[in-house]
């Protein structure tokens, strides 16, 4: 089993709605670097610098990596790049539903950031929820997934014959990258 590679839309994470975001922005990189020394996963954690005069910066800090957009470019667009360039399979965290099709189409997984969040506290030992907390019988997609408008080709692949219990290739695809987090 390979290194995990992590992308993380930081202030997707942590929202931007804070008396202290800067505290709050610590707070996420000081958690994310004890999730790494447990976990030993590749963690990239992107943060908005656009509205700086600053270019884009990356730096190193407990074992993952913190970027910085630059002046003119936002995370979403970094994330998309940084995707786009490095041509592994992240796993992709964000709430953002732009992010996460773009993720699927550049073969990542997108999972929500609360349930990153949630998984996170588990393996910090600072929460008392069970893993068992998304039962197997509720599709993953349904809870974790991006709810798409499904197309035409979508409705016909659900109309097809299968065990209605099992999960989707999708649904296995994100259950499978969950177990990994």
């Amino acid at each position: 089993m390979g290194i995990t590679s992590i992308i993380i839309d930081g202030y997707n994470v942590i929202g931007t709605i804070h008396k202290n975001l800067e505290k709050m922005r610590e707070e996420l990189i000081d958690d994310l670097c004890k999730y790494e020394r447990v976990k030993g996963h590749d963690v990239t954690v992107v943060f908005d610098g656009y509205k700086s005069n600053f270019h884009q910066s990356w730096g190193q800090r407990g074992g993952i990596e913190v970027v910085y957009s630059g002046h003119g470019e936002d995370a979403d667009t970094l994330i998309k790049r940084i995707i786009k360039a490095a041509k592994k399979r992240y796993i992709v965290i964000t709430s953002d539903r732009d992010i996460a099709a773009f993720a699927w189409a550049n073969n990542c997984v997108p999972v929500r950031a609360e349930v990153f969040v949630r998984k996170m506290k588990q393996v910090a030992g600072n929460c008392a929820a069970k893993p068992e907390s998304l039962p197997d019988s509720v599709s993953f997609y349904d809870n974790i997934a991006y709810d798409y408008e499904c197309d035409e080709d979508d409705r016909v692949l659900k109309s097809k014959k299968g065990n209605p219990r099992s999960l989707s290739k999708k649904d296995k695809i994100i259950k499978n990258a969950l177990d990994k987090l």
